[in-house]
């Protein structure tokens, strides 16, 4: 009687543990599919980007050495002229003041510069100070864009 009980546990310990390892092994299928298909759709939603010699880039800023923090930096650094397309690669024509940073840049690193709408004005023109009543040169402000309130006070 007592060799039957442990055979029986034994069944049921052996029934458990292969039930675990198929529901696993079912898990590890469901989720091999489910990469397959977000890939699928991934691939769906990209646009190819054809970056061709001549093109005016910008070059994100992550990745330049620069002394003052990213947080503080411009995002975008530009625009400049590709030189050559090499496979997923794009080499600039960068100025010396850039120091070390390699001119081969990755194409997932750029964006394409979009030249600002001659409505807006000149895309290198500054705009014009009016030289104020007590012989200073002033901006008149139009309209303030963003405002911060801290500690329920506004600071503009």
């Amino acid at each position: 009687m007592k060799t039957s009980k442990c055979r029986q546990d034994y069944d049921h310990a052996k029934d458990m543990a292969w039930k675990v390892l198929h529901r696993h092994q079912a898990v590890a299928d469901h989720m091999a599919a489910a990469q397959v298909r977000l890939g699928q759709m991934l691939e769906k939603r990209v646009t190819l980007a054809c970056i061709k010699v001549g093109d005016l880039v910008w070059m994100d800023s992550k990745h330049t050495p620069n002394d003052v923090p990213y947080k503080l930096t411009a995002r975008w650094f530009g625009p400049f002229k590709v030189l050559e397309v090499r496979d997923a690669q794009a080499i600039l024509d960068l100025p010396p003041s850039f120091g070390k940073t390699h001119n081969r840049i990755n194409m997932s690193r750029l964006k394409f510069f979009e030249a600002r709408d001659d409505k807006l004005a000149e895309a290198d023109a500054a705009s014009e100070p009016f030289l104020g009543y007590d012989g200073v040169m002033h901006y008149e402000i139009e309209r303030i864009c963003n405002a911060r309130t801290h500690k329920k006070v506004r600071e503009v």
